[in-house]
Protein backbone atom coordinates (compact mmCIF):
# COMPACT_ATOMS: atom_id res chain seq x y z
CA UNK A 1 0.00 0.00 0.00
CA UNK A 2 1.36 3.46 -0.90
CA UNK A 3 1.86 6.27 1.62
CA UNK A 4 -1.10 8.09 0.07
CA UNK A 5 -3.33 5.07 0.72
CA UNK A 6 -2.20 4.96 4.36
CA UNK A 7 -2.98 8.63 4.76
CA UNK A 8 -6.40 8.53 3.11
CA UNK A 9 -7.47 5.43 5.06
CA UNK A 10 -6.41 6.82 8.42
CA UNK A 11 -7.88 10.25 7.66
CA UNK A 12 -11.23 8.63 6.86
CA UNK A 13 -11.16 6.55 10.05
CA UNK A 14 -10.37 9.55 12.24
CA UNK A 15 -13.20 11.54 10.69
CA UNK A 16 -15.74 8.71 10.80
CA UNK A 17 -15.18 7.87 14.48
CA UNK A 18 -15.30 11.54 15.51
CA UNK A 19 -11.65 11.95 16.41
CA UNK A 20 -11.42 15.18 14.40
CA UNK A 21 -13.14 18.19 15.95
CA UNK A 22 -13.35 21.87 14.96
CA UNK A 23 -14.07 24.90 17.15
CA UNK A 24 -13.03 28.29 15.82
CA UNK A 25 -15.09 30.09 18.47
CA UNK A 26 -13.57 28.36 21.51
CA UNK A 27 -10.09 27.02 20.67
CA UNK A 28 -8.84 23.79 22.23
CA UNK A 29 -5.75 23.73 24.46
CA UNK A 30 -3.19 21.27 23.11
CA UNK A 31 -0.67 19.27 25.17
CA UNK A 32 2.01 21.68 23.93
CA UNK A 33 0.07 24.58 25.46
CA UNK A 34 -0.87 26.01 22.08
CA UNK A 35 -4.43 27.09 21.41
CA UNK A 36 -5.91 25.47 18.33
CA UNK A 37 -9.24 25.78 16.47
CA UNK A 38 -8.99 22.06 15.68
CA UNK A 39 -8.34 18.97 17.75
CA UNK A 40 -7.55 15.32 17.05
CA UNK A 41 -8.38 12.81 19.76
CA UNK A 42 -6.49 9.62 18.90
CA UNK A 43 -7.42 8.08 22.25
CA UNK A 44 -10.84 7.31 20.78
CA UNK A 45 -9.30 4.82 18.36
CA UNK A 46 -8.72 2.22 21.10
CA UNK A 47 -12.50 1.84 21.53
CA UNK A 48 -13.17 0.96 17.88
CA UNK A 49 -11.85 -2.56 17.32
CA UNK A 50 -12.02 -2.81 13.52
CA UNK A 51 -10.70 0.68 12.93
CA UNK A 52 -7.99 0.18 15.55
CA UNK A 53 -6.83 -3.05 13.92
CA UNK A 54 -6.71 -1.40 10.51
CA UNK A 55 -4.48 1.36 11.84
CA UNK A 56 -2.21 -1.09 13.70
CA UNK A 57 -1.78 -3.25 10.59
CA UNK A 58 -1.04 -0.18 8.46
CA UNK A 59 1.56 0.91 10.99
CA UNK A 60 3.27 -2.48 10.92
CA UNK A 61 3.31 -2.36 7.13
CA UNK A 62 4.78 1.15 7.39
CA UNK A 63 7.55 -0.13 9.68
CA UNK A 64 8.45 -2.83 7.16
CA UNK A 65 8.31 -0.59 4.09
CA UNK A 66 10.46 2.06 5.74
CA UNK A 67 12.96 -0.32 7.34
CA UNK A 68 12.20 0.86 10.87
CA UNK A 69 13.82 -1.71 13.12
CA UNK A 70 13.79 -1.84 16.91
CA UNK A 71 14.29 -4.24 19.80
CA UNK A 72 11.78 -2.81 22.23
CA UNK A 73 8.75 -0.49 22.21
CA UNK A 74 8.39 2.36 24.69
CA UNK A 75 4.89 3.75 25.28
CA UNK A 76 4.73 7.38 26.35
CA UNK A 77 2.51 8.17 29.32
CA UNK A 78 -0.44 7.95 28.95
CA UNK A 79 -1.85 7.83 25.43
CA UNK A 80 1.12 5.94 23.99
CA UNK A 81 0.85 3.03 26.42
CA UNK A 82 -2.09 1.16 24.83
CA UNK A 83 -0.61 1.53 21.35
CA UNK A 84 2.74 0.21 22.52
CA UNK A 85 0.91 -2.73 24.14
CA UNK A 86 -0.99 -3.50 20.93
CA UNK A 87 2.20 -3.42 18.85
CA UNK A 88 4.08 -5.47 21.45
CA UNK A 89 1.51 -8.25 21.15
CA UNK A 90 1.25 -8.18 17.36
CA UNK A 91 5.01 -8.00 16.78
CA UNK A 92 5.92 -10.23 19.72
CA UNK A 93 8.45 -7.69 20.94
CA UNK A 94 9.04 -6.54 24.52
CA UNK A 95 7.52 -3.31 25.80
CA UNK A 96 8.23 -0.71 28.44
CA UNK A 97 6.55 2.56 29.25
CA UNK A 98 8.02 5.91 30.20
CA UNK A 99 6.51 8.47 32.54
CA UNK A 100 6.58 12.24 32.16
CA UNK A 101 8.36 12.34 35.52
CA UNK A 102 9.44 9.91 38.21
CA UNK A 103 6.76 8.48 40.50
CA UNK A 104 8.01 10.26 43.60
CA UNK A 105 7.56 7.15 45.74
CA UNK A 106 8.58 3.45 45.81
CA UNK A 107 11.51 2.90 43.46
CA UNK A 108 10.94 6.42 42.05
CA UNK A 109 11.26 5.08 38.51
CA UNK A 110 10.49 6.97 35.32
CA UNK A 111 10.65 3.87 33.11
CA UNK A 112 8.58 0.79 33.94
CA UNK A 113 9.39 -2.67 32.60
CA UNK A 114 12.51 -4.69 31.92
CA UNK A 115 15.12 -3.63 29.38
CA UNK A 116 18.83 -3.83 28.59
CA UNK A 117 21.31 -1.09 27.85
CA UNK A 118 21.83 -0.20 24.18
CA UNK A 119 18.58 -1.80 23.05
CA UNK A 120 17.21 -0.05 19.98
CA UNK A 121 13.98 1.59 21.12
CA UNK A 122 11.07 3.21 19.30
CA UNK A 123 8.93 5.71 21.22
CA UNK A 124 5.21 5.12 20.62
CA UNK A 125 2.66 7.91 21.08
CA UNK A 126 -0.83 8.63 19.77
CA UNK A 127 -0.02 12.00 18.18
CA UNK A 128 2.47 14.86 18.03
CA UNK A 129 1.89 18.60 17.65
CA UNK A 130 5.29 20.30 17.40
CA UNK A 131 7.09 17.28 18.88
CA UNK A 132 8.24 19.24 21.92
CA UNK A 133 6.34 17.10 24.44
CA UNK A 134 8.34 14.06 23.32
CA UNK A 135 11.62 15.52 24.56
CA UNK A 136 11.00 14.40 28.15
CA UNK A 137 10.48 10.81 27.01
CA UNK A 138 13.50 10.76 24.69
CA UNK A 139 15.79 12.21 27.35
CA UNK A 140 14.57 9.71 29.96
CA UNK A 141 15.11 6.76 27.62
CA UNK A 142 18.59 7.92 26.64
CA UNK A 143 19.49 8.55 30.27
CA UNK A 144 18.70 4.85 30.81
CA UNK A 145 21.18 4.13 27.95
CA UNK A 146 18.54 3.03 25.47
CA UNK A 147 19.10 3.92 21.81
CA UNK A 148 16.27 6.05 20.40
CA UNK A 149 16.20 7.49 16.89
CA UNK A 150 12.54 7.03 15.91
CA UNK A 151 9.16 8.17 17.20
CA UNK A 152 5.94 6.73 15.84
CA UNK A 153 2.57 8.45 16.15
CA UNK A 154 -0.73 7.77 14.46
CA UNK A 155 -1.23 11.48 13.78
CA UNK A 156 1.31 14.28 13.34
CA UNK A 157 0.35 17.94 12.93
CA UNK A 158 3.34 18.50 10.57
CA UNK A 159 2.80 22.25 10.31
CA UNK A 160 5.39 23.56 12.75
CA UNK A 161 9.02 24.22 11.90
CA UNK A 162 10.73 21.24 13.52
CA UNK A 163 14.00 23.20 13.47
CA UNK A 164 12.51 25.57 16.04
CA UNK A 165 11.38 22.73 18.30
CA UNK A 166 13.39 21.39 21.26
CA UNK A 167 13.19 18.06 19.44
CA UNK A 168 15.47 19.33 16.66
CA UNK A 169 18.62 18.91 18.76
CA UNK A 170 17.89 15.27 19.64
CA UNK A 171 18.39 13.77 16.17
CA UNK A 172 15.18 11.76 16.06
CA UNK A 173 12.66 11.26 13.28
CA UNK A 174 8.89 11.43 13.67
CA UNK A 175 6.93 8.82 11.69
CA UNK A 176 3.18 9.03 11.23
CA UNK A 177 0.31 7.62 9.19
CA UNK A 178 -1.64 10.87 8.86
CA UNK A 179 -1.22 14.67 9.10
CA UNK A 180 -3.50 17.70 9.07
CA UNK A 181 -2.87 18.16 5.37
CA UNK A 182 -4.18 14.63 4.78
CA UNK A 183 -7.32 15.38 6.81
CA UNK A 184 -7.96 18.59 4.89
CA UNK A 185 -7.32 16.98 1.50
CA UNK A 186 -9.69 14.14 2.35
CA UNK A 187 -12.45 16.49 3.49
CA UNK A 188 -11.94 18.67 0.45
CA UNK A 189 -11.93 15.79 -2.05
CA UNK A 190 -14.97 14.12 -0.49
CA UNK A 191 -16.74 17.49 -0.13
CA UNK A 192 -17.58 16.67 3.49
CA UNK A 193 -17.24 20.29 4.55
CA UNK A 194 -17.34 23.39 2.39
CA UNK A 195 -14.05 25.16 1.87
CA UNK A 196 -15.20 28.42 3.45
CA UNK A 197 -15.95 26.64 6.73
CA UNK A 198 -12.18 26.42 7.25
CA UNK A 199 -11.78 30.15 6.54
CA UNK A 200 -9.13 29.58 3.83
CA UNK A 201 -6.75 26.67 3.36
CA UNK A 202 -3.71 28.92 3.64
CA UNK A 203 -4.96 30.65 6.76
CA UNK A 204 -6.14 27.40 8.33
CA UNK A 205 -2.61 26.08 8.78
CA UNK A 206 -1.36 29.50 9.77
CA UNK A 207 -3.97 29.62 12.53
CA UNK A 208 -2.74 26.26 13.83
CA UNK A 209 0.92 27.22 13.72
CA UNK A 210 0.22 30.53 15.48
CA UNK A 211 -1.82 28.94 18.25
CA UNK A 212 -5.27 29.69 16.89
CA UNK A 213 -6.42 32.50 19.10
CA UNK A 214 -3.73 35.08 18.41
CA UNK A 215 -4.75 35.31 14.79
CA UNK A 216 -3.50 38.18 12.67
CA UNK A 217 -5.77 41.02 11.64
CA UNK A 218 -7.24 40.81 8.14
CA UNK A 219 -6.07 43.65 5.92
CA UNK A 220 -8.27 44.26 2.88
CA UNK A 221 -6.87 45.74 -0.31
CA UNK A 222 -9.07 46.31 -3.33
CA UNK A 223 -8.65 46.93 -7.03
CA UNK A 224 -8.65 45.53 -10.52
CA UNK A 225 -4.88 44.81 -10.54
CA UNK A 226 -5.01 44.77 -14.33
CA UNK A 227 -2.16 44.32 -14.89
CA UNK A 228 -0.39 44.10 -11.57
CA UNK A 229 2.63 46.39 -11.19
CA UNK A 230 5.24 47.64 -8.71
CA UNK A 231 2.77 50.01 -7.05
CA UNK A 232 0.46 47.09 -6.30
CA UNK A 233 3.36 45.08 -4.88
CA UNK A 234 4.30 47.99 -2.61
CA UNK A 235 0.67 48.24 -1.48
CA UNK A 236 0.43 44.56 -0.59
CA UNK A 237 3.89 44.43 0.98
CA UNK A 238 3.12 47.45 3.16
CA UNK A 239 -0.36 46.13 4.04
CA UNK A 240 1.17 42.83 5.22
CA UNK A 241 2.92 44.72 8.04
CA UNK A 242 -0.50 45.17 9.62
CA UNK A 243 -1.77 41.58 9.21
CA UNK A 244 -2.80 38.98 6.64
CA UNK A 245 -3.69 40.47 3.26
CA UNK A 246 -6.99 39.62 1.61
CA UNK A 247 -7.63 41.00 -1.88
CA UNK A 248 -11.06 42.28 -2.89
CA UNK A 249 -10.68 41.74 -6.62
CA UNK A 250 -12.87 43.82 -8.89
CA UNK A 251 -14.80 42.22 -11.72
CA UNK A 252 -14.31 42.44 -15.47
CA UNK A 253 -17.51 44.50 -15.65
CA UNK A 254 -16.03 47.02 -13.21
CA UNK A 255 -12.88 47.34 -15.34
CA UNK A 256 -14.92 47.74 -18.53
CA UNK A 257 -16.99 50.51 -16.97
CA UNK A 258 -13.85 52.22 -15.64
CA UNK A 259 -11.43 51.72 -18.56
CA UNK A 260 -13.49 50.52 -21.50
CA UNK A 261 -12.08 46.97 -21.45
CA UNK A 262 -10.18 44.52 -19.29
CA UNK A 263 -6.60 43.52 -20.11
CA UNK A 264 -6.64 40.24 -18.21
CA UNK A 265 -9.87 38.34 -17.38
CA UNK A 266 -10.90 37.96 -13.76
CA UNK A 267 -9.83 34.30 -13.36
CA UNK A 268 -6.35 35.10 -14.69
CA UNK A 269 -6.00 38.01 -12.28
CA UNK A 270 -7.26 35.86 -9.40
CA UNK A 271 -4.60 33.21 -10.07
CA UNK A 272 -1.88 35.86 -10.08
CA UNK A 273 -3.07 37.58 -6.92
CA UNK A 274 -3.54 34.30 -5.05
CA UNK A 275 0.07 33.35 -5.77
CA UNK A 276 1.55 36.48 -4.17
CA UNK A 277 3.60 35.86 -1.03
CA UNK A 278 1.62 37.95 1.44
CA UNK A 279 -1.89 37.27 0.09
CA UNK A 280 -3.91 34.63 1.96
CA UNK A 281 -7.21 34.99 0.10
CA UNK A 282 -8.88 36.60 -2.92
CA UNK A 283 -12.57 37.50 -2.68
CA UNK A 284 -14.92 38.15 -5.58
CA UNK A 285 -17.87 40.44 -4.96
CA UNK A 286 -20.66 42.41 -6.56
CA UNK A 287 -19.13 45.78 -7.44
CA UNK A 288 -21.94 47.00 -9.72
CA UNK A 289 -22.42 49.99 -7.39
CA UNK A 290 -18.76 50.93 -8.04
CA UNK A 291 -17.85 50.43 -4.36
CA UNK A 292 -16.21 47.71 -2.25
CA UNK A 293 -19.03 47.57 0.27
CA UNK A 294 -20.14 44.07 -0.72
CA UNK A 295 -16.53 42.86 -0.67
CA UNK A 296 -16.00 44.24 2.83
CA UNK A 297 -19.25 42.62 3.97
CA UNK A 298 -18.15 39.23 2.60
CA UNK A 299 -14.77 39.55 4.33
CA UNK A 300 -16.45 40.31 7.67
CA UNK A 301 -18.68 37.26 7.20
CA UNK A 302 -15.76 35.02 6.22
CA UNK A 303 -13.45 36.12 9.04
CA UNK A 304 -15.81 36.63 11.99
CA UNK A 305 -13.14 36.17 14.67
CA UNK A 306 -10.55 38.56 13.30
CA UNK A 307 -10.25 42.30 13.23
CA UNK A 308 -10.79 43.70 9.72
CA UNK A 309 -8.91 46.71 8.37
CA UNK A 310 -9.40 48.34 4.96
CA UNK A 311 -6.12 49.52 3.41
CA UNK A 312 -6.02 52.29 0.81
CA UNK A 313 -3.07 53.19 -1.37
CA UNK A 314 -1.60 56.54 -2.35
CA UNK A 315 -4.21 57.20 -5.05
CA UNK A 316 -7.04 57.20 -2.49
CA UNK A 317 -7.76 59.59 0.35
CA UNK A 318 -10.55 60.32 2.78
CA UNK A 319 -11.96 62.74 0.21
CA UNK A 320 -11.75 60.45 -2.84
CA UNK A 321 -12.95 57.20 -1.25
CA UNK A 322 -16.66 56.54 -1.96
CA UNK A 323 -18.87 57.64 0.94
CA UNK A 324 -20.73 54.28 1.14
CA UNK A 325 -17.41 52.50 1.82
CA UNK A 326 -16.44 54.91 4.61
CA UNK A 327 -19.91 54.73 6.14
CA UNK A 328 -20.01 50.92 5.99
CA UNK A 329 -16.57 50.63 7.59
CA UNK A 330 -17.57 52.99 10.38
CA UNK A 331 -20.84 51.13 11.04
CA UNK A 332 -19.06 47.77 11.18
CA UNK A 333 -15.96 48.87 13.11
CA UNK A 334 -13.61 48.32 10.17
CA UNK A 335 -10.54 50.50 10.60
CA UNK A 336 -9.55 52.40 7.44
CA UNK A 337 -5.82 52.72 6.73
CA UNK A 338 -4.52 55.47 4.45
CA UNK A 339 -1.29 55.91 2.51
CA UNK A 340 -0.48 52.20 2.45
CA UNK A 341 2.35 51.60 -0.02
CA UNK A 342 3.14 55.33 -0.12
CA UNK A 343 1.15 58.55 -0.20
CA UNK A 344 1.84 59.16 -3.89
CA UNK A 345 0.75 57.05 -6.83
CA UNK A 346 4.01 55.46 -7.97
CA UNK A 347 2.64 53.51 -10.92
CA UNK A 348 -0.61 52.79 -12.75
CA UNK A 349 -2.04 49.97 -14.83
CA UNK A 350 -3.51 52.59 -17.15
CA UNK A 351 -0.09 54.23 -17.59
CA UNK A 352 1.52 50.88 -18.40
CA UNK A 353 -1.13 49.95 -20.96
CA UNK A 354 -1.03 53.39 -22.56
CA UNK A 355 2.75 53.19 -23.01
CA UNK A 356 2.41 49.66 -24.38
CA UNK A 357 -0.14 50.77 -26.98
CA UNK A 358 2.12 53.65 -28.06
CA UNK A 359 5.03 51.35 -28.87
Amino acid sequence: MSDTDYQNTVAEILINIGSVRFSFENPFILTSGLKSPVYVDCRKIISFVNERNTILNLAIEYFKNNNINFDILAGGETAGIPYAAFFSELLQKPMIYVRKKTKGFGKDQQIEGSFKKNQKTILIEDLATDGGSKVIFIEALRKAELLVSDIFVVFYYDIFDINNSPLSSLDVKIHSLCTWKDIINFLKNKKYIQKNKFITWKNFFKILANGGINMNDIILVSGGFDPIHSGHINLIKDASKYGDVVVLLNSDAWLIQKKGKEFLPYEERKIIMSALKNVIDVISFDDSDQTCVEGIRKAIEKYPNQKIKFANGGDRSHNTTPSPEKAYCEQNKVEVLWGIGGHNKSNSSSWILKKWLQK
